[in-house]
Parts: C-alpha cells; sequence; structure tokens
C-alpha cells in the first residue's frame, strides 16, 4: 500500500505564492480601509459646509464669522462631528468671508488624538465653498 502525499518543495512553493500574494494585497487593502475612514470625515465637513450656508442665509453677507468652538450657531449638535474616526478637534474653519461667502474647511488627522485608529493617508483634507475637495 502506497500512501500520497506532499514534498516539501511542493508546500514550501504553495507558502511562497501565498505570501507574494498577501504582499501585494495588503497596501490595497490599507488604502481602502483609509478611504473609507476618510468617507465619515468628507461627510461631517459637507454637514459643516451646509451649516456654514444656511448661517449666511440667514444672518447675510454682515454677519459675524461663525466657528466651529460654538457648532450651534451653525445648527449643529456635538454629536454631529464626532464620529467612529475623527471628533470635533480634528475639524477647523481655515478660512471663512462672509462678503462675499469663501470658506475652506480643514480636516487634519494630526491635529488630535481620538484614541482609534486613524488613517496612515493623507494627513490632511480640505473642503472649499465651491466643492472641491483637496488633500495632502
Amino acid at each position: 500500500m502506497r500512501f500520497k502525499a506532499f514534498t516539501l518543495i511542493e508546500l514550501m512553493t504553495v507558502v511562497l505564492i501565498v505570501s507574494i500574494l498577501a504582499a501585494v494585497v495588503m497596501p490595497i487593502y490599507r488604502d481602502r480601509v483609509d478611504a473609507a475612514k476618510w468617507s465619515e470625515a468628507k461627510t461631517v465637513m459637507g454637514i459643516i459646509a451646509t451649516g456654514i450656508r444656511t448661517y449666511h442665509m440667514e444672518h447675510g453677507e454682515g454677519g459675524t464669522e461663525p466657528n466651529l468652538d460654538n457648532p450651534d450657531c451653525l445648527g449643529l449638535l456635538m454629536s454631529d462631528l464626532n464620529g467612529k474616526y475623527f471628533i470635533k478637534d480634528h475639524y477647523s474653519l481655515e478660512s471663512i468671508e462672509m462678503d462675499p461667502l469663501t470658506y475652506t474647511i480643514k480636516c487634519d488627522v494630526d491635529d488630535a488624538d481620538s484614541g482609534q485608529s486613524m488613517p496612515s493617508k493623507p494627513k490632511v483634507v480640505r473642503l472649499d465653498q465651491s466643492g472641491n475637495w483637496s488633500s495632502e
């Protein structure tokens, strides 16, 4: 009676192939995870932009410039700015002018530590009044 089994060379070949596939797939997977985390921040930045436009419509061009220290003035709750990966301290109004309305909302993962695993790249994402996104 003869037993059939894999040789050591065959097993090492399979391990090598699986290792190469894992080395190729992991960076792609990490980028997808980062993109998913940034989608939370981009959603909140869109909510902040909506609050700024609403504030501008209610107070006109002569209104005082809102800030994120008091999210109530933008019609936002603190819970609107705090998510799983990003918290209020990550967001800032980098620039805002009321006449005419121009603003840039910035989300910087280096500004504060939320205790969660933060995206590795990019480190900063910006949204302007025209809806243009930029990142560093």
